[in-house]
């Protein structure tokens, strides 16, 4: 039978996540300049100029314009350094140089560093300082030493500023629900049997006894006796509703049913639930009877309501017989005479006075006064039930509803006294309300309602930017673009323009959201773009919806100041990122919804998904364990059926072991360590990781990566490899890229490799002692690596 998978909390739609990296390509190099014999240089001419030898950086060949005295009249005095390109070039190379004094231990003198923006070399022109430093201040300076000095050139040529798509490890959802499934359906490892009518289901203990107290109950004291073939019957119930039962029980989920048989079964289901405690089944029963009623079934409801304690269930069907005129005649008092006071003390409202309710047959109610001809009014058709007043009832409460079936006048307590009963049982005195008056004094309108549904797609994308320093060459007015990024049927980019969109933003970062393409029709969507540490798509709303049609582009102009955000925390290791949350609205429609429509939500709530929970509880107690582990000196109780459901590997092992009865053996682990083992063990019940030490969880990531792999626990192995990433750098990356490889991490592997391919991260890889293990032990890795470089 087809499962319906657990809905997100909510009924949230899937959330689309991208991302892409704005990388500027550099090569870095340089040249250190050393001035001997300076006091025979002063001499030279202001303008007159000494070049260094050339040198080689990216590729390219350049010189160091040394100005002893300055480069022009208004520098003499000072000493002028240039870098100039020595290559006869067709296009001009952008570079940045930093020129730095150093002192007599080679280190730069912080005072005398200075680095010029990204700027174009040609053959023509050179960059640099034309005041430098005075000669005066370096004659007097300890960095003037046995007549020379020492300068140096620190290169960076940016080689193009390109986009790439980062790569993205997606976890998929829990399929935890999948997998008991599964064994419910083939029956493996099933240790029990139930007939309900002419059918027979296999089931497993542990799993009934873990979702059901009931079933616990009954099921271990069966156990200890050794019955494991015993048929239990169950009676009062159909084989569809017990077959319902149980999938609910292994998946957390009802079968999907027809919407025609929807009601009916949430009814038997009700009941179902009530009697074996399965209090999340309840509520999912009451909830989907909620949505169900209507006139005629709303009688059912609300007995089943009022018999097994439904309280949200009862609620929602009083507030829909108080908005409905036709659900009250459907109500029958003999079976419910406790909820017809309920519904009548609801329909009067108001405050506190005495009535007697009387029953009789084919009476109706009427607005009228106490001393006057009757005036029909609001007419809830609640058959056999009249109130009689007493005479100290204020005249004034104009919508009281005397009883009157055939006459013209103003009954009074008389009158109905004597009029014969059929149900005198219900002739009791009771506390009810009198009504608001109404201003009309009319008849009281039914609530009718329609809706209004944005037809929604919900995403983000992640745009980072790394070397930050090299794209703030980029003029006023030019930007950078994101790898394209499609949502709602749409490619979007995200443009980031590091020195402002225009000149009144020169001193700011604008961030921008582009469409890239030319659409007839505008298309809705909303957006927020926050720095990614300061991000929450919670806080979406779509109270401010932009149009945008062909390539417009809606952002921020003044997205954050730049010297603001060069002293922040979201500019780390020279990069930052941001996150573009998004809503794009395909359309909106209007619903027209079910007459004397009630807010079910305000009634029952459903609860998140307990399969888990029950499941951890069971590991945690180690009740009904049947195999113990060993490992590492340490010993393990756990079940069988639920190893073997959650990994093929255990149920391979596992359930030969359990058809030969061997449950006294111990099942030992080699080559793995205990707090490992006992991490697996915690998200095969719970379908989560569990708490580790910050300092720990590289480290054991890395182990629990190893282990999924092991024992095929894909959505493990996913979750270990969206975890490493964040671990990746210069220190972790030849490891983490090996065991990728080894365990055939896609994902994983694409995101080391997206480190390896920055110049700065490579040269300080290089050189450690892992990547030249790497080159040992990888040689294919090396080749992959070598290959993608040399693109």
């Amino acid at each position: 039978m087809p499962v319906a998978s657990p809905s997100p909390a909510g009924g949230d739609r899937p959330l689309f996540c991208t991302s892409s990296t704005i990388v500027a390509g550099a090569v870095c190099g340089h040249h250190v300049l050393k001035i001997a014999d300076y006091s025979s240089t002063k001499d030279a001419l202001n303008g007159q100029r000494i070049d260094s030898r050339p040198f080689r950086v990216g590729g390219r060949t350049w010189f160091v314009e040394y100005h002893p005295n300055g480069s022009t009249p208004e520098a003499s005095g000072y000493i002028s350094l240039f870098l100039a390109l020595d290559d006869a070039v067709t296009e001009p190379v952008k570079a940045q140089v930093k020129i730095s004094l150093l002192d007599q231990y080679s280190k730069p003198v912080p005072s005398y560093s200075r680095t010029t923006e990204i700027v174009n070399f040609s053959e023509k022109g050179s960059w640099g300082y034309p005041k430098f430093i005075e000669r005066e201040v370096l004659e007097k300076s300890k960095h003037l030493r046995d007549d020379y000095f020492t300068v140096r050139f620190d290169v960076t040529i940016v080689k193009d500023i390109h986009t790439e798509e980062t790569p993205v490890i997606t976890v998929p959802p829990s399929d935890m629900h999948l997998h008991f499934g599964d064994i419910l359906s083939s029956e493996d490892g099933a240790d029990v049997k139930f007939r309900v009518g002419s059918r027979t289901f296999a089931a497993h203990r542990l799993v009934l006894a873990a979702r059901s107290p009931v079933f616990k109950a009954e099921l271990y004291g069966s156990m200890k006796d050794g019955v494991t073939t015993t048929v239990i019957p169950i009676d009062d119930m159909e084989a569809e509703v017990f077959s319902a039962l149980l999938t609910f029980m292994y998946t957390d989920a009802l079968p999907e049913m027809k919407e025609q048989e929807e009601s009916a079964m949430a009814q038997h289901l009700l009941v179902a639930a009530d009697r074996y405690c399965l209090g999340r089944l309840k509520l999912i029963c009451e909830d989907k009877l909620c949505k169900h009623m209507d006139k005629d079934s709303i009688a059912n409801i609300l007995a089943l309501a009022e018999q097994h304690n439904c309280h949200g269930l009862k609620e929602a069907c009083m507030e829909f017989v108080r908005s409905s005129e036709s659900a009250l005649s459907c109500l029958n008092q003999e079976s419910n005479p406790s909820v017809v006071k309920e519904l009548m003390s609801l329909c009067i409202g108001g405050s506190e006075k005495r009535l007697l309710f009387v029953i009789h047959d084919g009476l109706g109610l009427y607005n009228g006064s106490l001393k006057g001809p009757k005036e029909p009014s609001y007419r809830p058709n609640i058959d056999h039930i009249t109130a009689q007043l007493p005479p100290s009832w204020p005249s004034s409460s104009s919508s009281l509803s005397p009883i009157c079936d055939d006459s013209s006048q103003t009954p009074n307590s008389q009158t109905l006294q004597h009029r014969r009963t059929r149900r005198v049982s219900l002739c009791e005195e009771g506390q009810v309300s009198p009504p608001m008056s109404s201003s009309g004094g009319g008849r009281k309108r039914l609530r009718s309602a329609s809706s209004i549904i944005a037809d929604t797609t919900r995403g983000y994308h992640i745009l980072k930017i790394d070397n930050y320093s090299l794209t703030k060459g980029t003029p006023t007015g030019e930007f950078l673009e994101s790898h394209p990024f499609t949502l709602g049927g749409h490619r979007w980019y995200i443009r980031y323009y590091p020195n402002g969109y225009d000149s009144g933003s020169k001193d700011y970062i604008s961030i921008y959201l582009r469409l890239d393409e030319s659409v007839d029709e505008e298309v809705k969507a909303c957006y927020q773009i926050n720095f990614i540490d300061d991000a929450d798509e919670q806080t979406l709303a779509l109270d401010r919806v932009k149009m945008f049609r062909g390539s417009t582009i809606s952002g921020y102009l003044q997205f954050r100041k730049r010297r603001d955000f060069e002293e922040s925390k979201h500019l780390k290791n020279n990069s930052f990122a941001v996150r573009c949350d998004m809503v794009v609205i395909n359309e909106f429609r209007a619903e027209e919804e079910k007459d004397d429509l009630i807010d079910t939500s305000a009634f029952v709530s459903v609860p998140s998904s307990s399969l888990h929970e029950h499941l951890g509880d069971l590991l945690r107690t180690e009740k009904g364990a049947d195999v113990v582990f060993e490992v590492g000196g340490e010993t393990f109780a756990a079940h069988r059926c639920v190893l073997a459901a959650r990994s093929p590997v255990f149920s391979a092992e596992l359930l030969g072991l359990m058809k030969e009865s061997d449950t006294a053996g111990v099942v030992r682990i080699e080559d793995m360590e205990a707090k490992v083992f006992k991490a697996m063990l915690h998200f095969v019940y719970t379908d989560s990781l569990p708490k580790a030490k910050k300092e720990e969880e590289d480290v054991m990531f890395q182990h629990l990566l190893v282990a999924a792999d092991r024992y095929n626990l894909e959505r493990l192995k996913f979750m270990c490899e969206e975890k490493l990433c964040k671990y990746i750098d210069a220190g972790t990356v030849a490891t983490v890229l090996a065991l990728a490889d080894q365990h055939h991490c896609s994902g994983l592997k694409k995101a080391c490799f997206s480190f390896l391919i920055s110049q700065n991260n490579l040269k300080a890889v290089v050189s450690s002692d892992g990547f030249k293990h790497l080159s040992r032990s990888c040689p294919a890795i090396m080749e992959e690596l070598v290959a993608m470089l040399g693109t």
